[in-house]
């Protein structure tokens, strides 16, 4: 009988290369056994991380575990347990949770002291910047605490300014002279007092130079942007409310100019 040629029956190689193996498929999960997972994993969840307390049930959070479980799966080469899941959302609980207050803000569904809390606990930075949204709820349910919670949250997410409303007690207080917070339109009388206005006009006669007296009196206003200030020394970059002088203020600047020496 002839011998085989040396390579017969074997695989030959092309240009020195290996024959390539095909790729394992991945387990994905059926959209039925998506659907089951989340349903089942949102249970669970609602009870082990006390959702129930701010009446979060496991038909509001379906979607969000619907997309983790789906994002799992499709990481993955083996199809994952609920159990395998449901310790991965627990062990990055935090952003689990913030997510739920993100929800909870853009459906303007913070209406109790529980999710008021629960905003401020799990997601700061989140509540400081809903502050003009949560402050009505917390106002409206006289929760003082809350309201103060809001405050501090406000000066370090939202949009803090230099003037404190006399209102609302929230550093909100626009140009034009109305609260971002609590929405009202005040006088510069109620600015002034909030800011302590003679005084800081005091320490600009005591400050400055006769030449910038001239200048506000004349001028008829100074600016506010934490200091007050004269309008030639005005930032258009800050925040800066113009405050007119009345007649009393107005005599108190000639008299200090008066007293000058030559």
């Amino acid at each position: 009988m002839p011998r085989k040629k040396k390579g017969e029956g074997k695989k030959v190689r092309q240009n020195g290369e290996k024959p390539k193996r095909k790729k394992k498929s991945k387990a994905r999960l059926s959209e039925v056994e998506i659907e089951s997972y989340a349903d089942e994993i949102s249970k669970q969840l609602v009870s082990m991380l006390g959702l129930d307390i701010i009446k979060v049930d496991a038909s509001s959070i379906k979607g969000f575990v619907s997309e983790i479980v789906t994002s799992i799966a499709e990481s993955r080469a083996t199809k994952p347990t609920i159990n395998s899941i449901v310790k991965k959302v627990v062990s990055s609980k935090n952003n689990f949770m913030k997510a739920i207050a993100s929800m909870l803000i853009s459906n303007n569904e913070v209406n109790s002291r529980e999710r008021l809390e629960f905003l401020i606990s799990y997601a700061p930075e989140l509540a400081g910047k809903a502050s003009p949204m949560l402050y009505k709820t917390a106002k409206k349910l006289n929760l003082q605490d809350i309201i103060e919670d809001l405050r501090r949250l406000w000066n370090l997410y939202g949009r803090p300014t230099p003037v404190r409303c006399p209102r609302c007690g929230f550093n909100s207080v626009m140009p034009d002279l109305t609260c971002i917070v609590c929405n009202a339109t005040l006088s510069e009388r109620e600015i002034k007092d909030e800011i302590g206005f003679n005084e800081l006009l005091n320490n600009i006669i005591s400050t400055y130079n006769r030449e910038v007296i001239y200048e506000i009196i004349h001028a008829g206003y100074v600016v506010f942007d934490g200091e007050l200030k004269p309008p030639s020394m005005s930032n258009k970059d800050s925040m800066e409310i113009i405050l007119h002088l009345n007649r009393k203020e107005k005599e108190a600047l000639k008299k200090a100019v008066e007293s000058y020496k030559q």
